[in-house]
């Protein structure tokens, strides 16, 4: 009955880390897990960074290093801005546009590459 137990607690913690995507979370006896591998983030940086640079015009206010170049725009390297704004609020000001800055027209997988880039501005 215990192996049992045990073979259930590592198949659920198996299963949380799947569903974690490249969230950490802590396995069995607290031993650390990671489940996407840095390829992945690195794609999705990658794929962040060139429409950032490209199709989808950021580099124009936001600069290349993530200090605006216009008035109104944010600075990314500021952690103080990082800290204030969670992951659904930046990708919503670029799918939507916010203020001066208009909306963006690309997939959800585009929006999502963009604001972990934006995140990596503050790394």
């Amino acid at each position: 009955m215990l192996r049992s137990a045990c073979h259930l607690t590592v198949l659920a913690l198996f299963s949380l880390v799947t569903l974690t995507g490249d969230r950490l979370a802590t396995g069995w006896r607290g031993i650390r897990v990671t489940s996407v591998s840095d390829e992945a983030t690195s794609k999705r940086l990658a794929r962040g960074k060139r429409l950032y640079l490209g199709a989808g015009a950021c580099v124009a206010c936001h600069g290349t290093d993530g200090r605006p170049t216009v008035p109104d725009a944010p600075d990314f390297t500021d952690t103080a801005w990082q800290r204030k704004h969670t992951d659904a609020d930046i990708a919503q000001a670029i799918a939507n546009g916010k203020g001066t800055m208009p909306a963006f027209k690309g997939s959800a997988a585009d929006v999502e590459a963009l604001t972990a880039y934006v995140r990596s501005f503050a790394k």
